[in-house]
């Protein structure tokens, strides 16, 4: 699982207590936690742990799975537990063409057959 004390701030931090945490059972919360078997400072590692048999689960985000069929496979969960993020891109006020032309690329048709490739929606 990713650390989640703030060292590191990837999108998977405390993912898990997104999941668990809305069922607001103390207990489950506790048992959970129990299971978690390595904190990583990064997605990154935390495949790591997971292809080298640290972990039988990795909870992380579809993509993950999408972009690496090979690792396992992925397990639905119950619906109340998944857990969704959104993508944003915001550029500064003066932003340089090139961010310009990247923002344009990500709304065209190639950007989002790729985005769907991975499981994002729009």
């Amino acid at each position: 699982m990713p650390e989640g004390a703030g060292k590191s701030n990837t999108s998977g931090t405390g993912v898990w207590e997104d999941m668990i945490g809305r069922t607001q059972d103390l207990d489950l919360i506790s048992k959970f936690r129990q299971n978690i078997v390595a904190y990583t400072p990064n997605s990154g590692s935390t495949k790591k742990a997971f292809l080298d048999k640290e972990a039988d689960v990795w909870i992380t985000w579809l993509d993950w799975a999408k972009s690496n069929p090979d690792f396992g496979d992925v397990v639905s969960i119950e619906k109340d537990l998944v857990v969704y993020r959104t993508f944003n891109v915001v550029a500064k006020i003066n932003a340089s063409n090139e961010a310009k032309q990247f923002i344009d690329y990500l709304s065209s048709k190639k950007a989002q057959e790729i985005f769907q490739k991975y499981g994002w929606r729009k």
